[in-house]
């Protein structure tokens, strides 16, 4: 009796929450999904097992303690494809469940990883180490397309280890590309790859407006930081820069570059802008207001004496 008592006082207090959550982790891993290919749910064996074949992680991260719409329609969709267990094999498949079980280990581990919301698709090394976020179609070939550039990330994160700067320079670019890297960090790496040759020192300079141009775009809070965006944008084309490579971003660019240059006369800017603007955007519903009141604006700045 006396033995039981003791046991009784020193077990851990039942929690109702706690005991929700598991629960609901394991309502999650009994997914239908997870039937379909060969998932592991457990991170220190998905390394183990990529250290032993070679292949490269692929983690889905999802969630059980609530309603994560986006996450279920990837699970009945792409994930439960028929197509997708032959891009399985080729990869060690990971779905870890951020479950609020505060026994559950690697619970930080999305955060750790990059990711702040679900559901988030990356690409680690046995390692550990983040490759390549996936932030394009979720498809089996758009999967295909992101383990590709992990891949070659792999490999110059190899070469560039051993000194090779060529290499140096192009993770630096690829890593870019993936917007894993701000402006300000690939500036730090792209000097330990110098000097560049000039093809590469052409996609730097432009991987790296394009970066800036996103940093600058996600600073802006109001009207006097919308307008302090656009005077830098037309500050860097009056400096002779790159223009940003994305789609997003080139629309950003020109789109403040043309407001700060109707705001300063500068008929020139106008008149180069919109025939650039015009040449890869003309055909866009999305531009044709801003075209017209920009050519608005230059025929009334041509018309003034």
């Amino acid at each position: 009796m006396v033995a039981l008592l003791i046991a009784l006082a020193l077990a851990p207090a039942q929690d109702p929450v706690q005991d929700a959550y598991r629960q609901q982790r394991d309502r999650k891993l009994q997914s239908p999904f997870l039937k379909k290919a060969s998932w592991l749910t457990d991170y220190d064996k998905a390394l183990e097992e990529s250290r032993a074949s070679g292949r490269l992680i692929f983690v889905y991260f999802t969630m059980s303690y609530g309603a994560c719409p986006p996450c279920s329609e990837l699970e009945a969709g792409v994930l439960s494809d028929e197509a997708f267990p032959k891009f399985a094999k080729d990869h060690v498949l990971l779905c870890h469940v951020t479950s609020m079980v505060q026994t559950d280990k690697h619970q930080d581990l999305l955060e750790k990883k990059g990711g702040d919301g679900f559901p988030h698709l990356v690409f680690l090394d046995s390692d550990g180490m983040l490759l390549a976020r996936h932030g394009g179609a979720r498809t089996v070939e758009g999967f295909t397309r992101t383990a590709e550039l992990a891949r070659r990330h792999r490999e110059l994160r190899v070469k560039a280890a051993a000194g090779d700067k060529p290499s140096r320079a192009e993770r630096v670019c690829l890593l870019l590309e993936m917007g894993m890297i701000g402006s300000g960090e690939a500036e730090a790496m792209i000097r330990e790859a110098e000097p560049l040759a000039a093809p590469m020192r052409e996609r730097y300079s432009a991987l790296k407006v394009t970066a800036e141009v996103r940093e600058i775009a996600e600073s802006i809070e109001d009207d006097a930081s919308d307008a302090a965006a656009s005077r830098k944008f037309y500050e860097m084309r009056k400096a002779g820069r790159p223009e940003p490579l994305g789609a997003a971003e080139f629309s950003f660019y020109w789109r403040g570059a043309l407001d700060h240059a109707e705001k300063v006369k500068d008929v020139a800017m106008l008149e180069e802008g919109l025939k650039i603007v015009r040449a890869r955007m003309g055909g866009e519903e999305s531009a044709r207001d801003f075209l017209k009141s920009k050519e608005a604006a230059l025929r009334k700045l041509k018309e003034s004496p």
